[in-house]
């Protein structure tokens, strides 16, 4: 539900605002250790750590795609709980419709790791998250919220594309969309955002309809979050377990 990724662009963007602020923080330390006789390495090597870890995500390499990907990809569908009743969080790609938000899944290098690798399915999910919501949910926020036992479409094997069911506090969407965007990163894909209710989507699903007349623009939900729902939302257990 709502595939994209990074391109090379906003990744080296990326990098460079990373190493901007690892530059300033590491020429603070230099200024440090010139007044400190007694500076340990330990002090030094805690200098490199904050220097790196100044960003959402823990420190990753961001680099292409997985070639070849051992998951389609993956992504997020965040719920919240506002005056006894479930809202889900849909986002609108031009050229799509209404969504969840994920993508597919990039090579990564942490911190403890010498050799990039592909991404896990959480990794990718909670990433893409955290991009196309603008940062306005905290990336360890989405991190914690995943529960690897609860996603979209039920029918999903090892290798397919899954939206995990996170829950997050209600937030207004003019708080996602006053958030400026870099043209034509990751960041600007979504268009716009939409709280819809449990009940009124499945009723709307149920019925065989796609179109969302509510929703900011009146648009449809794209045709892969349209069977998501479809496969998912008649069963009542089924959607109490994933929005509990």
């Amino acid at each position: 539900m709502g595939f994209s990724c990074w391109d090379v662009g906003d990744a080296v963007g990326f990098a460079v605002a990373i190493g901007m602020i690892s530059f300033y923080l590491v020429g603070l330390c230099v200024e440090i250790e010139g007044k400190t006789s007694d500076m340990t390495l330990k002090i030094r090597v805690l200098c490199l750590v904050l220097a790196l870890l100044v960003t959402g995500p823990p420190a990753q390499v961001l680099a292409k795609g997985c070639h070849p990907r051992p998951f389609t990809g993956a992504g997020v569908l965040p719920y919240a709980q506002l005056d006894g009743r479930t809202l889900l969080l849909l986002g609108y790609e031009s050229g799509r419709g209404w969504l969840g938000f994920g993508g597919k899944p990039k090579m990564v290098n942490t911190l403890d790791e010498a050799t990039l690798r592909c991404e896990t399915p959480v990794e990718t999910a909670a990433r893409e998250g955290f991009e196309e919501m603008r940062r306005v949910v905290a990336y360890r926020e989405i991190m914690a919220a995943i529960d690897v036992g609860r996603y979209l479409p039920p029918s999903a094997g090892p290798g397919d594309f899954r939206a995990y069911t996170i829950k997050i506090d209600y937030t207004p969407t003019t708080a996602f969309r006053q958030i400026p965007t870099p043209s034509g990163s990751d960041y600007d894909k979504i268009q716009d955002y939409y709280w819809i209710d449990l009940e009124v989507l499945t009723q709307i699903v149920t019925a065989g309809e796609a179109l969302l007349p509510q929703s900011p623009n009146g648009g449809r939900l794209w045709k892969p979050a349209f069977s998501d729902f479809e496969e998912t939302l008649h069963d009542e257990a089924l959607r109490l377990r994933l929005f509990p």
